[in-house]
């Protein structure tokens, strides 16, 4: 008859059918008995003598019939017996009561199985009077988990009490109905501290660990639905090594809970601080206008008043860029700096008209004007520049500032580069007074036009060309004054940051003298009359029919706004020590750009010019833009009879000087070739395209050919196989660690032996990472090999990849089994089998190792996909085929993202696999342990070297784990690959094991329901070879029993 055999803690290890034959002991067959939980992949020996012979303190199992309960023996020698029987109603279970710590301790420290748990805190021990005996009670241990129901004393058990199995017990982590007996509040919480405590809790107090409706109608439906869920049981193991069912959970027995969608939407919904937070980063002002002092004050009024006089002269320029009058160019400037103090997050960035976006402006006015349409230019300009801003404050309001890092530098700086030559060829005609052709064709067939109507120049050319040179020869001299005088370094920056505004004095002055007395026919051409005040206030014309002309240019448009505003102001925050909100920026433009219309502005965005001359003139806060603003507002209404007499050569000039410094200097192309050589071909390819067909259109190619490339690398990124090498850390001409100079610092930084100072690295076979050749590589054992991602784990790049893995992995193993087909038809027709010529081969096949199991490093893995995880599916049936009888352990290291764990452990990882012969096998559980800081530090251990050299034989195992009853989490620590396991404390004496306990205290990192998720190389690694070889072990040892 069978029987049931069970541990100290309860736990059902297993079955024989004869209990006078030691030899008979067999694991738990299928359906016997229905109340256990017993995982066949684990037990603790073959035989019930080596179960005993190890540990003569360890309380011995005796196992009676099905048939009865019978209580304890009353003899003292029966007090280290366990008497173990069923009945209808339950489990009888006596215990003895004088066990000692040590024999506890000893029999905690051969389990190796952890017990099933969940990410929830343990209760403390409390006691309860004992309950009614009419009323059900819930039996909890101290693990927090639910055992079962006592209930009313029962004649079918001599005992006053049995434990009945819970008609709600399938909601339990753990269903072992084995406690006891005589069941009283004393034998629940007894005085004695090595006994375990449980809890007594009334049943109407555990409505939350038994199914609710909500989760009835759920597995209801998801059975009417053929929807399998999920087994929370699956991979977690009943004993914890150091640990029992009715021990307490400690800070070595974690377990991680995977992430909910539920929890998603919890982290996702904002709270009332973060809507409040949020609230008021929309008026980033109100965090320094309080603080604002007299010293910001001056700085302001230098910057103010310097952008102000360089902003009016390139503003009524850029508005010539945009097919628009002069005065649009200072209602632009004024609204700009304006707006944007009371949204911005930059000090030094100056909003406005700009030469590139003014330039798109102009495209769309020549292109909707071409195409019939009757609106004026500053309608289309206003129009265009609404719905832009309204897009950008959309984007800002839902902070998507990252959207903006999608367009890669090469392609900005080709952008700008394409632009400026696309600026500046179209100035050659106002600069040499040129008419009769159109300067807003492609940039090469302006230079020609420009060359063929070169003899027809006029007086223009004169003022255009000395005006563009005088601009250079100042910079150049002043810049080279600077360096040659730099205590009167910023007298000279002003006066450099000055020039535009002295040349444009100069030359409207020359102007003046000249035409003064022929205002209706000038020698030659000026700028012409400029409204004062502001002569378009009012709200801006928004028809449907127009926005639909200029859609099509609304990315080219938000892309300009965009890239180059928080290109300059991210820049510039850097060099300045502070840091801008991308999507508060997109705020700040999208609210100049709406409101500016309103005053007859045009679309307007950050530049790079003048906020260069702002951050050197010693701008301290965005208020300065009130002072420029102010600046731009007197020039609107004081100076516009001024304006009349500048000729337009001299404001062509002003332009290409202006632009010139947005072209890519030949250095930053050389430096883009030395970091990457591909995206210099994107650089050229954008600049190409602007010159040769339109400054939009380059920007689209580029912005394409990043994205091409970026997609192509993903697609065909393809792992690396690594390997193991050990390294020592070298100072000098010795190695750290040695003992003539021991070098401890304080975090631990250089241990005090020899051997702390090696350590494991892990390389690519094929040295693809630039190390030294030389140094030999090798896998961490034959069969298992380790792969680590390059590019991210999901759909572009999983076939790929496994694809590779599978070819390398196949290339150097043998099948566990060859191939064997009854009649030659039943090969399939893809697979011919060797040639019979390939002698050579085969012998070299023969000797290649069989797959054992594979380490993937997900160090490069933030978030996998259906895909991806489908294709892993896939890849480990394969190799399971290819293995068969055998399986392929898949361990997983460095796992970054709860949710890619999630997914892992849907398709299956982070257990062991069960073989497809169905024979068990020893799993060796091996987990990161992180040590706990204190008087047990490593900066505090490593002061007691005399000591440490006394336990120095512990240093060569990797993690020891060593629980008492009393104190719970002591661990030791070394850095060797060598796994470990129950039987290390039989090499050891009991006082050095209890010594390496005490060393250090320490908590498990990760968790342990999911025993192949290793935090790094090395654990896994470690963990790889130890059940490999454990699995060797156990067949081999199958083998040979009768």
């Amino acid at each position: 008859m069978a029987t049931v055999l069970s541990a100290l803690d309860g736990i059902s290890l297993a079955k024989t059918d004869n209990i006078n034959n030691p030899a008979t002991l067999s694991i738990p067959s299928p359906g016997f008995p229905h109340d256990f939980d017993i995982s066949p992949d684990f037990i603790w020996s073959d035989r019930r003598a080596d179960l005993l012979k190890p540990f003569p303190t360890l309380p011995s199992i005796t196992a009676t019939p099905d048939a009865s309960c019978r209580p304890a023996d009353p003899t003292p020698t029966s007090r280290r017996r366990f008497n173990v029987g069923s009945n209808q109603q339950g489990v009888c279970v006596s215990w003895a009561r004088r066990l000692t710590q040590q024999s506890l301790r000893e029999a905690l420290l051969i389990s190796q199985r952890r017990p099933k748990a969940t990410n929830t805190k343990p209760r403390p021990p409390v006691s309860f009077p004992p309950p009614p005996t009419t009323s059900a009670a819930c039996l909890r241990g101290r693990d927090g988990f639910s055992l079962g129901l006592l209930v009313t004393p029962d004649s079918a058990c001599p005992s006053p009490g049995v434990l009945q199995r819970s008609p709600h017990a399938v909601s339990y982590q753990h269903r072992h109905d084995v406690l006891g007996p005589n069941l009283t509040s004393h034998d629940i919480f007894p005085s004695s501290p090595p006994f375990p405590s449980l809890f007594l809790f009334p049943s109407s107090t555990q409505a939350t660990d038994m199914p609710d409706t909500s989760s009835k109608i759920r597995q209801g439906l998801a059975r009417g639905l053929g929807i399998q869920l999920e087994d929370p049981d699956r991979g977690r193991d009943a004993v914890t090594r150091g640990e029992s069912v009715m021990s307490a959970q400690t800070s070595d027995s974690f377990f991680e809970g995977p992430p909910t969608s539920f929890e998603w939407i919890q982290e996702q919904a904002p709270t009332r601080e973060e809507t409040t937070a949020y609230i008021k980063s929309l008026f980033p002002f109100l965090t320094w206008i309080t603080h604002y002092n007299l010293q910001w004050l001056a700085g302001d009024l230098v910057a103010g008043i310097t952008i102000g006089a360089v902003l009016v002269p390139q503003g009524m320029a850029y508005a010539l860029l945009a097919n628009l009058e002069p005065q649009f160019g200072l209602y632009s400037s004024f609204m700009g700096v304006i707006i944007y103090w009371i949204f911005g997050t930059s000090k030094d960035i100056s909003i406005g008209p700009v030469a590139v976006l003014s330039t798109v402006v102009g495209t769309v006015v020549a292109d909707l004007k071409a195409a019939g349409l009757s609106y004026s230019a500053n309608v289309i300009a206003s129009a265009l520049s609404i719905i832009a801003g309204c897009i950008v404050l959309g984007m800002g309001l839902l902070r998507l500032g990252w959207l903006v890092d999608l367009i890669s530098i090469t392609s900005l700086s080709a952008f700008m580069t394409g632009s400026a030559i696309t600026i500046a060829v179209s100035q050659l005609p106002a600069l040499l007074g040129l008419h009769g052709f159109s300067n807003r064709d492609a940039p090469y067939k302006v230079v020609i036009n420009t060359l063929k109507h070169l003899p027809h120049a006029k007086l223009d050319a004169v003022l255009g060309l000395t005006a563009l040179f005088l601009l250079y020869l100042i910079r150049y001299t002043l810049t080279r004054a600077a360096e040659r005088w730099p205590n009167k370094k910023r007298i000279i920056f002003f006066a450099n940051t000055m020039r535009t505004v002295f040349a444009i004095l100069l030359y409207t002055m020359i102007s003046w003298l000249v035409n003064r007395s022929r205002r209706g026919h000038p020698a030659f051409s000026v700028l012409g009359v400029v409204p004062k005040g502001f002569q378009n206030v009012g709200p801006p014309l928004l028809d449907s029919a127009l926005i639909s002309k200029f859609a099509t240019h609304l990315p080219a448009t938000v892309i300009v706004m965009l890239v180059e505003h928080i290109a300059i102001s991210k820049s510039f925050g850097r060099v300045n020590n502070y840091t801008i909100d991308p999507s508060q920026e997109m705020v700040a433009i999208g609210m100049t750009n709406i409101l500016g219309p309103f005053l007859g502005g045009y679309p307007s965005t950050g530049s790079f010019s003048r906020t260069a001359v702002n951050s050197k003139a010693g701008v301290r806060t965005p208020a300065a833009g009130i002072i420029t603003g102010l600046v731009v507002l007197i020039a609107t209404y004081l100076l516009t009879a001024v304006f009349f007499y500048i000729p337009s050569a001299s404001l062509a000039a002003v332009i290409i000087h202006a632009v010139g410094d947005l072209i890519t200097p030949p250095n930053t192309v050389y430096q883009f070739w030395r970091v990457s050589p591909l995206e210099v071909f994107v650089f050229f390819i954008g600049v190409f395209v602007s010159v040769f067909v339109h400054i939009e259109e380059g920007l689209y190619a580029t912005v394409c050919l990043s994205a091409a490339i970026l997609l192509f690398r993903i697609l065909k990124a393809r792992g690396r196989f690594m390997g193991k090498v050990r390294v020592h850390s070298v100072l000098g001409d010795h190695v750290i660690g040695a003992d003539h100079k021991q070098l401890v610092g304080e975090y631990g930084t250089f241990t005090e032996t020899l051997e702390h100072s090696s350590r494991n690295v892990f390389l690519p076979l094929d040295h693809g990472d630039g190390s030294n050749p030389e140094v030999e590589l090798e896998n961490p054992y034959p069969g298992v090999f380790i792969y680590r991602f390059s590019e991210g784990f999901n759909y572009p790049n999983a076939n790929h990849s496994l694809e590779y893995l599978v070819d390398y992995i196949k290339s150097q193993t043998q099948r566990t089994s060859a191939e064997m087909f009854e009649r030659k038809g039943d090969r399939p027709w893809n697979n011919p089998g060797p040639r019979k010529t390939a002698k050579s081969r085969e012998t070299r096949e023969d000797q290649l190792p069989n797959l054992k199991a594979i380490i993937l490093d997900f160090s490069s893995v933030n978030n996998v996909d259906i895909t991806s995880v489908q294709r892993l599916i896939d890849v480990r049936n394969q190799l399971d085929q290819y293995t068969a009888p055998e399986v392929v352990d898949w361990h997983i290291a460095c796992i970054n993202n709860r949710w890619t764990k999630r997914a892992l452990i849907a398709g299956g990882f982070g257990v062991p696999t069960t073989p497809s012969d169905g024979l068990p096998h020893r799993w060796r559980s091996i987990f990161s342990v992180a040590e706990i800081g204190g008087k047990n530090s490593a900066a505090a251990v490593a002061e007691e070297s005399a000591h440490d050299r006394d336990l120095a034989l512990g240093r060569r195992h990797s993690l020891v784990l060593d629980e008492e009853m009393g104190e719970a989490g002591d661990l030791g620590i070394s850095d060797s690959d060598e796994p470990v396991s129950a039987s290390v404390f039989d090499e050891k004496p009991p006082n050095l094991v209890a010594t390496l306990c005490q060393r250090r205290k320490g908590a498990v990192v990760s968790g342990l329901d999911r025993p192949l998720f290793h935090i790094d190389l090395t654990s896994a690694v470690q963990s790889a070879i130890s059940n490999v070889e454990a699995r060797e072990e156990f067949r081999a040892e199958s083998v040979r029993a009768p």
